[in-house]
């Protein structure tokens, strides 16, 4: 039997900033902040990776005094995961912090949080 080959991993990311900085207002930002991690960490060649934005969110920190940050969910090849994912952890900016919260092979299961689900008798 063939093992099926994942085509795409899909990750869920936060971007935050620290000392005042700026963070991506639109997701054509974003990709661009992305594609510069990329080629800063990987060079050309990752560069050249795929990475598409499937949603980008930025929300007002009330309770953590009124800090801007931003929540988005990207789409990369399989085979570059571990690529794409340095680069967000590595070089996101001095200002702005990019982490990994999520990722998976399938974008459904990032809608679901299993920690957080309640079985009932």
């Amino acid at each position: 039997m063939e093992k099926l080959q994942q085509e795409h991993c899909f990750l869920k990311i936060s971007l935050r900033t620290e000392n005042g900085g700026e963070i991506p207002e639109t997701p054509t930002q974003l990709k661009a902040l992305i594609v510069q991690a990329l080629q800063t960490l990987h060079g050309q060649v990752g560069a050249s990776i795929a990475v598409d934005i499937l949603s980008y969110h930025i929300h007002d920190d009330v309770i953590g005094g009124g800090a801007r940050w931003g929540s988005a969910i990207i789409r990369a090849p399989y085979r570059e995961q571990a690529k794409v994912w340095s680069a967000l952890t590595m070089c996101a900016g001095q200002d702005n912090v990019c982490t990994v919260d999520k990722a998976s092979p399938s974008l459904m299961s990032l809608a679901v949080n299993s920690r957080d689900f309640q079985f009932q008798n």
